[in-house]
């Protein structure tokens, strides 16, 4: 009984084994073919072929995990914000694949009166096929309106009230003033691609 290399994993084993006790390479058939062919197996060719597959596939999950990481994961709360909003208005849309966004969401922070007021300026086919634009306004994720709304669109008169105050920051500062000074964007492609 001799003593072998195993051309797998390199651990000194017995010629008569039927397998390396250590990664069950299977040694019985390489002692046949040598003692047949008379030559020495040399160590196999799959070898390197998998450390190439092993590579290749970890350097595929460090690019796969980049993409989705810059497109999904890394989502700002504000982005978040805006996508379940936006998520909201292609459903109620009657053809939701028309849905669009004409600029960049914007988000005006907390304050006394309201919770964080998130801006949406979106468009969609009406039922006529015709495409329609409004401004869409929410209080973090509950609709409070669209600019194309008036007062016969709410329950109550409270409900229009509170809608219209809503609107002042947006209103006041971004279309009267052209003053955006503490609203945040969110990039309206990244929802746009999230959204599809």
């Amino acid at each position: 009984m001799a003593m072998i290399e195993c051309p797998e994993c390199g651990k000194s084993i017995s010629d008569q084994a039927e397998n390396c006790p250590e990664c069950g390479y299977p040694i019985k058939a390489i002692v046949h073919i040598e003692s047949t062919v008379g030559y020495k197996s040399q160590p196999n060719i799959n070898d390197k072929q998998k450390r190439l597959i092993r590579i290749g596939a970890v350097v595929l999950a460090v690019v796969l995990g980049c993409v989705l990481i810059s497109q999904n994961v890394l989502i700002t709360a504000n982005e978040r914000l805006a996508y379940e909003n936006c998520k909201f208005l292609k459903n109620a849309l009657k053809n939701p694949a028309s849905f669009m966004l004409y600029d960049d969401i914007m988000i005006y922070p907390h304050d006394d009166d309201y919770d964080t007021l998130v801006y949406i300026s979106y468009g969609g086919t009406n039922s006529y096929g015709g495409m329609v634009k409004s401004v869409a306004v929410f209080e973090e994720t509950t609709y409070l309106g669209d600019y194309n709304d008036d007062k016969s669109d709410f329950d109550t008169l409270s409900e229009y009230d509170y809608f219209i105050l809503a609107r002042l920051p947006y209103k006041l500062n971004y279309l009267m003033n052209g003053n955006d000074k503490g609203f945040t964007y969110v990039n309206a492609n990244k929802i746009m691609r999230k959204l599809s």
